[in-house]
């Protein structure tokens, strides 16, 4: 199952500052971590790992009420990590990714279409305690 790439960010230079497009923008974080929230990421394991044939499965599953699940999945199908299927009168999703990548522009790329000019932060050793900021004195 592929990765679902998604991007955070206005259309404008944010998006361009990103050299691989993801398939999916969120238009702020706080609308991504909104969408996945402790209770929809279970819920998305669960249809990973049960296979749920309807939704009245799943809400046996979630224990979650049937019309918060149904716009809850919807919402999820809105941004492509499920497909809803109907087969005759149920409704069957299906988890579409396994995994998500977060691309987060910090800063704008003066080049178009370029990646962010940012450079990488530095990675410190494990156990390594922070550096803390020197007051300047004259």
């Amino acid at each position: 199952m592929p990765a679902l790439k998604v991007g955070i960010g206005e259309a404008g230079e944010s998006r361009k500052a990103i050299s691989s497009d993801p398939a999916v923008w969120f238009p702020s974080t706080e609308s991504f971590a909104r969408l996945l929230t402790a209770d929809n990421r279970t819920m998305l394991r669960l249809i990973a790992e049960r296979a749920p044939e309807s939704l009245d499965e799943l809400v046996e599953l979630t224990g979650r009420a049937q019309p918060n699940l149904s716009r809850t999945l919807h919402r999820l199908a809105s941004y492509s990590l499920v497909h809803i299927e109907r087969r005759g009168r149920k409704i069957v999703p299906t988890l579409l990714c396994d995994c998500i990548e977060l691309l987060l522009p910090l800063s704008v790329s003066r080049r178009r279409g370029g990646p962010s000019t940012m450079s990488p932060s530095p990675t410190r050793s494990a156990g390594a305690k922070p550096i803390a900021p020197r007051a300047v004195t004259s």
